[in-house]
């Protein structure tokens, strides 16, 4: 985080997400009243096979068009190429609060300036400090042993975005 007299301090910082973060288990019960698994959230990160190969369908035409080629064959891959992964088992709540930190990154990472009624702005650092900060915030919250690193939260939600509407969440954060 750059150090000057209009920005929060770390600390400050910290505590923001932390007061964002201790909110969300009401958030959790709220947006997936019959689990996770039975979320439509959970398919940001257990994308559908249509999900899939309309993803690979975008990404080999947007290759084909960086690289000039037209038309290029690739194997006849198909649809049933795809398959759902296995939804029993899964730890919501860490998926879920896995997704909040992507979206914690969105608002407070890329050059974004969050501005506190004191007029003091949260800066959780560039790029990949603002990923290693909330990496470090998460392990630091959990339970479980550093498991989180910034590359986790590097560029927050741009390989999912597409799978449907975070709106929920950014709301959720605003709100707080």
């Amino acid at each position: 985080m750059a150090k000057n007299d209009s920005n929060k301090t770390d600390s400050e910082c910290n505590d923001l997400l932390k007061f964002i973060f201790d909110g969300s288990v009401g958030f959790y019960i709220e947006i997936t009243p019959n689990g996770w698994a039975n979320s439509e959230f959970v398919f940001f990160l257990h994308p559908t096979p249509q999900q899939q190969y309309a993803e690979y369908i975008r990404m080999r035409d947007n290759i084909n068009r960086l690289t000039k080629k037209k038309d290029v064959e690739d194997k006849n891959i198909e649809q049933s190429d795809f398959k759902q992964d296995d939804l029993t088992g899964l730890n919501g709540m860490d998926e879920f609060l896995f997704l909040l930190g992507l979206c914690v990154y969105d608002i407070f990472s890329n050059n974004h300036e969050v501005v506190a009624p004191d007029k003091k702005i949260y800066d959780l650092g560039s790029m990949r400090g603002s990923g290693r900060f909330i990496a470090d915030f998460l392990n630091n919250e959990s339970k479980d042993s550093k498991k989180y690193d910034y590359i986790d939260f590097y560029m927050g939600t741009i390989w999912v975005s597409e799978r449907g509407t975070l709106l929920p969440f950014y709301e959720f954060v605003f709100k707080n």
